[in-house]
């Protein structure tokens, strides 16, 4: 029976760039030919469909397949120009309530059969939509930047989920600048916060660039390219191994 895995993003306050990093390598992952949805947990402020330039596609949400008005086919979206990656977009009416964990089990239940990978892009903080994305979840990546209120931030993130005894943590730095007096080094950081380092993003003008023009950087020839295609690499290398 086909079992998709399913990978929570999360992170402890909002700008990290854990959404961009949640379509990256999902993208990344399609690239390599396996079938990738990206589900948008962030309810009100939704915006991987901004990401990915899918904005005016958005006709149903999660929502609605969670009222049972239509089904995950019906919401589902594709993109030629992503060939292989869909979303699965979260509503953006700030009313709208969070999955419940059974519905979240059955909805992952369903994707799983489908889909190879399932990254859940949950939104920042500690909140239901936190634990809706990590309840169900194989793996966990925390997605931070270099400054002292985001380790703070991750700092409690970890904590948190080793208190559920989630084995499959790690620990991903985005927006990295490069080691000063002022800040430590990703493997130094990843040592203060006792977490796996799963990788490094730099900062990267392209990957900003495709930020504002609604398009993705994964497998493009600039450092943040390149270490989306090399992270999404070891993502199915681990897949394959388990």
């Amino acid at each position: 029976m086909h079992r998709g895995e399913v990978i929570a993003l999360v992170s402890g306050k909002g700008g990290t760039g854990k959404s961009t990093a949640a379509v990256n390598l999902g993208w990344g992952l399609a690239k390599l030919r396996y079938e990738t949805v990206v589900v948008d947990l962030d309810f009100g402020l939704r915006s991987c469909d901004l990401l990915m330039g899918m904005e005016d596609r958005v006709l149903y949400d999660l929502s609605d397949v969670l009222e049972g008005r239509v089904r995950v086919e019906d919401v589902l979206l594709t993109d030629a120009r992503y060939p292989g990656l869909c979303l699965l977009p979260a509503p953006q009416r700030p009313e709208s309530a969070l999955p419940g964990a059974g519905q979240m089990q059955k909805l992952l239940c369903g994707l799983r059969e489908r889909f190879d990978f399932i990254l859940l892009d949950a939104p920042p903080g500690l909140g239901e939509g936190f634990q809706a994305a990590t309840e169900e979840c194989d793996r966990v990546l925390v997605v931070m930047t270099p400054d002292r209120a985001s380790v703070r931030a991750a700092d409690q993130v970890i904590r948190l989920l080793r208190g559920t005894e989630r084995e499959q943590i790690g620990l991903l730095l985005n927006r990295y600048r490069g080691k000063s007096p002022d800040s430590p080094s990703p493997e130094e950081t990843a040592a203060v916060l006792t977490a796996d380092l799963f990788g490094v993003i730099e900062e990267d003008e392209t990957a900003a660039s495709c930020l504002q023009q609604g398009t993705l950087v994964t497998g493009r020839a600039c450092s943040a390219g390149q270490a989306y295609a090399g992270l999404s690499r070891k993502l199915a290398a681990a897949h394959r191994s388990e």
